[in-house]
């Protein structure tokens, strides 16, 4: 009766909405492997045939919710960087701890959006053009710091994949527990993410603008 009230409740547009929180609800619980077209169905109270009407594999659903994740940590890191002012470097650390924090409080998302199955986005535009515009976000705040004399020289891409690497590797030790060997608080998350980097944007700075050491 359940499932029968539900699958009354859907209108114009709720099932697909609907078939996106339930990937999250099964990845949460169960892990990416639980997640079947026919489960998703079945979880979201309609025939195994309704998740077509949207998706035409699995693929293309898990594809989907890796799209809102890197569309929803954009937002998020642009409203970080605005709230820093016009500093390239302060908006920069910015950018590593909203992205720490997304995947601290979004983990399922966050798998999701960086996991091997969908790692060749070809044939996912929609999902490739928000990664892109999320990393987007960082290539332009090196390129700025380096053309105002806040960062050295060097290729701007090369640096901002050395600090998404170092930022996503702490990212995924938070969210795997590998980080005191339990759950993390957010306010501790928050603090190793800034930590990390200030330290990084501190190691790619000219010389002379580096904070100097206390004799």
């Amino acid at each position: 009766m359940a499932r029968a009230r539900k699958k009354s409740s859907f209108h114009h547009g709720d099932l697909r909405r609907a078939l996106l929180d339930t990937v999250v609800e099964i990845m949460a619980r169960e892990g990416p492997q639980a997640i079947t077209l026919r489960e998703v169905a079945a979880r979201t109270g309609v025939t195994h045939a309704a998740p077509y009407r949207h998706f035409s594999s699995k693929e293309k659903l898990l594809a989907a919710v890796a799209e809102e994740g890197f569309r929803l940590m954009r937002a998020q890191m642009l409203e970080a960087m605005v709230r820093r002012g016009s500093d390239p470097l302060e908006r920069w650390e910015e950018l590593g701890v909203s992205y720490v924090l997304f995947a601290v409080r979004q983990p399922c998302h966050f798998r999701l959006m960086y996991t091997a199955e969908l790692a060749d986005r070809s044939e996912h535009a929609a999902l490739r053009d928000a990664a892109a515009a999320a990393y987007r976000l960082l290539l332009d705040v090196v390129i700025e710091s380096q053309e105002r004399g806040r960062v050295r020289g060097g290729d701007p891409k090369q640096l901002a994949a050395t600090a998404w690497a170092m930022m996503h590797g702490l990212a995924v030790l938070l969210i795997d527990r590998q980080l005191g060997g339990g759950k993390v608080a957010l306010d501790e998350a928050e603090a190793a993410a800034r930590f990390a980097s200030q330290t990084l944007r501190n190691g790619l700075q000219p010389a002379e603008a580096r904070p100097s050491r206390r004799r």
